[in-house]
């Protein structure tokens, strides 16, 4: 609507929402593109990504604060490390938002044979070679010596084929035997002889008292 000031020397204009200014000549806020002035909405201008959206200082375009990981200037592109409502890190991935990539070489310390993320997106999930074990695979599993190589304990090859059985010491620092029963020494190097008994001589002999002359 539109009527006098009062004092009958310029008329007052009453605006529309989407107009501004004393004669309705702009934009009002949050308001783009005079004639048209259409107002910025997240659905419409920011691909629904959006926390709010306002005008620029021109009026000639809507900026869009982006929600999340969301980017670009409409809010439409997703990092393919990202999923969901581009808030989620993907499969494999930890750490949101830095969604870091799970690999074998920096998380498994190159002793895996697969790897991914632990279903929760905070840490990666090694699948270790055989002879490695622990979170990252950094240490030796059961059986086996010296880390990194982690070498197998092998009756053969630890016990001189002379064992039972083999493991590690606990420590995974050397390999421990059980020698059958013929051999002995950590490495069953050793064959034990039958041992002979031997007739002990006494080291006295008995006397007997000599008769006297007579």
């Amino acid at each position: 609507s539109v009527t006098d000031d009062g004092m009958r020397n310029t008329c007052v204009c009453t605006c529309k929402n989407e107009f501004d200014g004393s004669s309705c000549n702009t934009c009002s806020a949050n308001h783009i593109g005079y004639p048209t002035c259409t107002e910025c909405k997240v659905k419409d201008h920011c691909s629904d990504h959006a926390d709010s959206v306002q005008a620029d200082a021109t009026q000639q375009k809507c900026e869009c604060d982006c929600r999340n990981q969301w980017k670009g200037d409409t809010c439409d592109t997703c990092d393919v490390n990202f999923t969901g409502d581009c808030d989620v890190c993907t499969v494999g991935h930890i750490n949101f938002p830095t969604c870091t990539l799970c690999t074998v070489a920096t998380h498994c310390s190159n002793h895996a044979s697969a790897v991914t993320d632990d279903g929760m997106r905070k840490t990666c999930s090694c699948t270790c070679e055989d002879g490695f074990e622990g979170t990252d695979c950094s240490k030796c599993s059961a059986g086996h010596i010296n880390y990194p190589t982690c070498t197998e304990c092998t009756v053969a090859a630890h016990c001189s084929g002379n064992a039972l059985s083999v493991t590690d010491d606990g420590m995974r620092n050397t390999c421990v035997c059980t020698c059958k029963d013929s051999f002995d020494g950590s490495s069953c190097g050793m064959h034990l002889m039958a041992v002979r008994a031997t007739p002990v001589l006494p080291t006295t002999l008995a006397t007997r008292p000599v008769p006297s002359a007579r």
